[in-house]
């Protein structure tokens, strides 16, 4: 009730994430997902990966993070399938490397209608300026934090990925 009428947060630290970068990383992703991967650096994309029958194998939350990088947040339980599905679906020559990030990040959900206020009142308005599926990076109180604008419980939200060593003092904030 909390997430639905004021504010709560999730632990989201289970999800893998999946660095993707280099200079093919794009067309890659555009081969293996049913979205379109060709968006500006800052956007997220929900998605899903394909076989080469059009089945699916796996959903996802995407974040461009820059012209050449993409950091792919999967399923808790799918973060070993999906890393192998990927590397068996690189092409011979393909300029792509994958990074298995998981144990160096660690996620929150911060969710509600109260969410809004709870931003401004820790003086990080620029969160509440990013536009829905839309992420940045910020200073949060000495923080380095990623946040996408997105919500898997259906309100108003964003969630909040830092390196694994300061979530607790995130979360404290």
């Amino acid at each position: 009730m909390a997430a639905h009428e004021q504010v709560a947060m999730f632990d989201l630290s289970t999800f893998g994430n999946i660095r993707i970068t280099g200079v093919d990383a794009e067309s890659f992703l555009n081969r293996v997902c049913a979205n379109d991967m060709t968006r500006d650096p800052g956007s997220v994309i929900y998605t899903a990966m394909l076989d080469e029958r059009g089945g699916f194998v796996s959903d996802l939350t995407v974040q461009r993070t820059g012209d050449e990088q993409y950091l792919l947040f999967v399923g808790t339980s799918a973060i070993r399938h999906d890393l192998a599905w990927l590397y068996k679906n690189l092409k011979p020559g393909e300029r792509v490397q994958f990074h298995n990030d998981t144990d160096l990040l660690a996620t929150l959900g911060l969710v509600g209608p109260s969410s809004i206020e709870l931003m401004a009142s820790l003086g990080v308005d620029e969160l509440n300026a990013l536009k829905y599926f839309q992420h940045g990076e910020f200073d949060l109180h000495g923080i380095k934090v990623r946040a996408a604008k997105l919500s898997y419980v259906g309100e108003y939200g964003w969630e909040l990925t830092c390196e694994v060593d300061h979530v607790s003092k995130l979360y404290d904030i």
